[in-house]
């Protein structure tokens, strides 16, 4: 039954994230010709139902805690609504094919934002295998018979903003705290989206998108395509997250990389627009480049783990008073008896005496580990006792 669903979800992932391409094209190019209306509609409509459907219990309702995690939500709603209008706005130029084409750079444009905004550096071989990825969509371009400047630079730009979307994420809402699934970050981020793109669609496109809505003697024919349009652009939001849920991240990068070369090959066959032998093999090396990029990342070593009690400035901290903190309590014990071997046999003024077993040194202080005369012999400060406990001292 598991592997049932998720053939299922799987399917309809497919067929929603190619039927929403092909959807944008036929809507912006024939019909509503307005790419930042469109995006607004989009956004208000997946708000309404990403809204809906947590009250439904599809996913548990998260919310903000405080002024900084609202403002990271705005920034990411703004990357996101750009992303949206200059991914729409390329098809008017440019085929889906070679949109899809660009659109495989994204690990390329990922890397290098992560790199220059947060100094994150990948292994030599991850970045080895990006340069497929560059030269190949170089090829496609030179061999793309519909290439346009315009519809190149904003396909471009729509790839930038998601990767950059995708960094945001990752620092801005994990540094505030706040992990979201795709229900939630629809529900908090689509307003703050809807709030810029109104005035901005009012200053690009004035009011003639709404009187296209309108007019209903001439839009009651294609009414359906945006009606149908907008539900596909939540569907492919909640198709994300239950298709994560029942796979995994990792899997939904390889579905995307499939889904860029079954995207393209459907839309040449719909709107048969015409190819090249170079186009096509520059998009092969592509996204051979992009499978190679996914495969390198899955390889990537564990990160090392932190303690999950001890935020990062008390480790800090306690790295740094260690030595002293150790110097302090063997100073303490040699004061009040002797270590007489290293083993752990205390000789004192008759206080007691610790078994071999229990007086190995403990590595954050050097005395016996066990507790026991040595430690009863050791007056220490909070301040030090708590440095050491961080530290994983067993004394």
């Amino acid at each position: 039954m598991g592997l049932l669903l998720t053939v299922v979800y799987v399917s309809l992932w497919y067929v929603v994230n190619i039927g929403i391409l092909l959807l944008n094209k036929i809507v912006i190019n024939d019909h509503f010709r307005y790419p930042v209306a469109l995006t607004l509609l989009h956004q208000a409509f997946c708000y309404l139902c990403a809204d809906f459907c947590i009250k439904a219990g599809v996913a548990p309702l998260q919310n903000l805690n405080s002024r900084k995690q609202l403002f990271h939500v705005i920034l990411l709603s703004q990357t996101f609504g750009f992303s949206i209008v200059t991914g729409i706005w390329c098809l008017q130029y440019i085929p889906v094919s070679f949109d899809q084409a660009i659109g495989s750079t994204t690990p390329a444009f990922t890397a290098l934002i992560a790199l220059v905004f947060i100094g994150r550096s990948e292994r030599p071989l991850t970045y080895l295998t990006l340069v497929p990825v560059v030269v190949g969509i170089a090829i496609a371009s030179f061999g793309e018979p519909s290439f346009h400047l315009i519809g190149f630079l904003l396909s471009v730009a729509s790839t930038g903003a998601r990767s950059l979307k995708s960094v945001l994420q990752q620092v801005l809402l994990s540094e505030s705290g706040v992990k979201l699934d795709g229900l939630n970050a629809l529900r908090l981020m689509c307003p703050w989206a809807v709030a810029a793109l109104l005035p901005l669609s009012y200053i690009i496109e004035g009011s003639a998108p709404w009187r296209t809505i309108l007019d209903t003697e001439n839009s009651a024919a294609w009414l359906p395509y945006l009606a149908l349009n907008t539900v596909m652009a939540f569907l492919v939001n909640l198709l994300n997250l239950l298709v994560t849920k029942q796979t995994s991240a990792l899997t939904i990068q390889v579905f995307g990389n499939a889904k860029g070369v079954v995207a393209a090959m459907v839309s040449v066959y719909v709107f048969q627009n015409e190819v090249t032998a170079r186009g096509c093999f520059g998009y092969l090396v592509c996204v051979t480049g992009t499978a190679l990029y996914s495969w390198a990342k899955s390889h990537d070593p564990p990160a090392p783990a932190k303690d999950k009690h001890a935020p990062a400035s008390d480790k800090v901290a306690a790295e740094e008073s260690a030595p002293q903190a150790a110097l302090l309590m063997k100073e303490q014990v040699d004061g009040r008896g002797t270590l007489a071997d290293g083993r752990g046999t205390l000789t004192d003024d008759g206080r007691g005496t610790l078994a071999d077993g229990r007086g190995t040194p403990c590595e954050a202080c050097a005395l016996p580990r066990g507790g026991g005369a040595a430690f009863d012999a050791v007056v220490v400060p909070p301040a030090t006792r708590s440095a050491l406990t961080t530290l994983g001292c067993k004394s």
